[in-house]
């Protein structure tokens, strides 16, 4: 999701599968709501230029945007699992290293 854009609702997707991060939000985007979603397995050993790189994915916001995570299960994923100041009760399953 690196695309321009307001007032977006990203609702029921299944993300998997990735060479580089899974399911990522830019700074370019302002009011997001990811929510009901899995992002998972992402590929750690692919043909990502860096080497295995199995992200979850980056949320990265200006201070003007709001997001909002919701009801999402992040499974199988390297790193880049959420790592947000206030969260609610996440599900991750099955990481192997601490959150980048």
């Amino acid at each position: 999701m690196d695309q321009l854009g307001t007032n977006i609702i990203v609702d029921h997707v299944s993300a998997s599968w990735s060479v580089d991060e899974t399911l990522s939000a830019s700074t370019d985007i302002a009011n997001l709501t990811v929510q009901n979603c899995f992002i998972t397995e992402s590929l750690n050993k692919s043909i990502h230029v860096k080497g295995a790189h199995g992200y979850g994915g980056i949320i990265s916001s200006s201070f003007s945007s709001t997001y909002s995570y919701l009801r999402n299960l992040y499974a199988h994923n390297n790193s880049r699992n959420p790592r947000i100041a206030v969260i609610r009760r996440p599900a991750r399953y099955g990481w192997i290293s601490a959150t980048t």
